[in-house]
């Protein structure tokens, strides 16, 4: 029995991502509709001017190094 190709499993994958986010992308995240309202209380807590919203970076793959782990 063969495996299945690196190259193969990049392609669904990226098929498989692709579909989610067009499915889901607009389901999942919008424009908040009072977005002065939460730039003005953000502000305060972030520090950054006519910001609206942020991106949970738990999602973002990083390849992280050997040395000093406990510091990532």
């Amino acid at each position: 029995m063969q495996g299945v190709s690196k190259s193969t499993v990049c392609r669904v994958q990226r098929r498989v991502v692709s579909a989610k986010n067009e499915v889901m992308f607009l389901k999942v995240i919008t424009w908040p509709v009072n977005s002065t309202e939460v730039a003005e209380e953000f502000f305060p807590k972030g520090g950054f001017l006519a910001v609206c919203g942020c991106v949970d970076g738990t999602l973002i793959n990083l390849d992280l190094p050997h040395e000093q782990e406990q510091q990532y």
